[in-house]
């Protein structure tokens, strides 16, 4: 992959990240918000019928005569992952169809084109075809990540757009909801948060008259304020303007939003919803230790913190003591960990494999 990729689908090269961007030694900014992320994937999900051609016209300029979907693809090798979104594209260059393979991120991972390219050979492994990738980064201001590798024996490139290189006013002036809701996220210019706020729902009432449409709509801009640390006051003035949304949404618990008092909070609904990345995380930082993997790599992949790693690492090298101790009489995963010192979801991991192999 090299630039006429780019002059084929008429990219701006503005767009485009630099090439030779210096990369940081440290992973850049690695905090992943897992729950975060599955909420922003939840709503590009929802509205893919009519986002998904929007922001390949319109955010990357990628003309095309059809789309056709493709079937979701798990990296079961490796760590159980698969790409966001994968379309069948259809155009002049490519009448027979190529893979395009689209990333939503909203954290500026600096090792980004690693990961892409880890995607890039599964997928042509498995499909054997063209395969073009991008990346709408969703984050404030302009992504870092960097776009390319260039080895003596690879050269290695795909797109990356930020979603603040456009104006608010790209997506509040559409007819279609799911486009407008994206204005939030987008440059402001000189204007407040409120009245782009204001602005946003106003269209949303205008363009929508249906009250279930309206609420639904709100619901998901709620949901991307997070990404702009804007819950409140998304809320505030969605009550201000007089709007119907549900406030039971989890989403609003996750954050704290009061409806009265804190509901669920106490009753552990975080750890309920979080246990199962937990595992997620240890199993994969486990799988790829054992096929000695770097840290960094490990993170990378895995999409966790590094001292994550080196701290499941550690406490692996006491399996053997973890599974004498779950031998014992009325011993539990929790008095296990307590007593070792590790993390019950490792425990209970460890206890998982040994009934495996009986």
């Amino acid at each position: 992959m090299h630039f006429r990729f780019f002059r084929y689908f008429g990219f701006n090269k503005n767009y485009i990240t630099p090439n030779l961007r210096k990369m940081s030694n440290d992973q850049g900014n690695r905090k992943t918000d897992k729950t975060e992320a599955n909420y922003i994937d939840k709503i590009i999900k929802e509205n893919c019928g009519n986002l998904i051609p929007f922001i390949l016209r319109k955010i990357f300029r990628l003309q095309f005569d059809r789309l056709e979907k493709l079937e979701r693809l798990k990296m079961q090798v490796t760590l159980e992952k698969e790409p966001d979104f994968l379309l069948k594209i259809f155009n002049k260059e490519y009448p027979d169809g190529a893979i395009l393979h689209l990333e939503f991120e909203t954290s500026d991972n600096l090792r980004m084109n690693a990961r892409m390219l880890f995607y890039f050979g599964f997928l042509y492994r498995r499909l054997n075809k063209p395969t073009l990738q991008l990346v709408l980064y969703l984050g404030r201001g302009k992504a870092k990540m960097q776009n390319n590798i260039r080895l003596k024996n690879l050269s290695y490139l795909f797109g990356v757009i930020s979603i603040e290189d456009f104006s608010y006013r790209d997506f509040i002036d559409s007819d279609i909801p799911e486009e407008v809701i994206l204005g939030l996220l987008a440059d402001r210019e000189d204007l407040s948060y409120e009245t782009v706020l204001e602005l946003i729902l106003g269209r949303l009432t205008f363009i929508r008259k249906d009250a279930y449409a309206v609420r639904k709509f709100t619901n998901q801009l709620i949901m991307l304020s997070r990404l702009r640390n804007l819950q409140k006051i998304t809320v505030d003035k969605v009550q201000d303007m007089g709007i119907q949304f549900d406030i039971n949404q989890d989403f609003l618990f996750l954050k704290g939003i009061e409806k009265g008092v804190k509901r669920g909070v106490e009753q552990g609904i975080e750890k309920g919803l979080q246990r199962g990345l937990i595992k997620k995380d240890i199993l994969s930082v486990l799988h790829l230790t054992r096929k000695k993997m770097s840290v960094a790599d490990i993170a990378d992949l895995a999409l966790v913190e590094v001292k994550f790693v080196k701290k499941i690492q550690k406490q692996a090298l006491l399996k053997d003591k973890v599974l004498a101790e779950l031998k014992k009489k009325d011993a539990t995963t929790e008095s296990v960990a307590k007593k070792l010192k590790v993390h019950p979801i490792l425990v209970e991991v460890f206890a998982e494999e040994r009934a495996k192999k009986k």
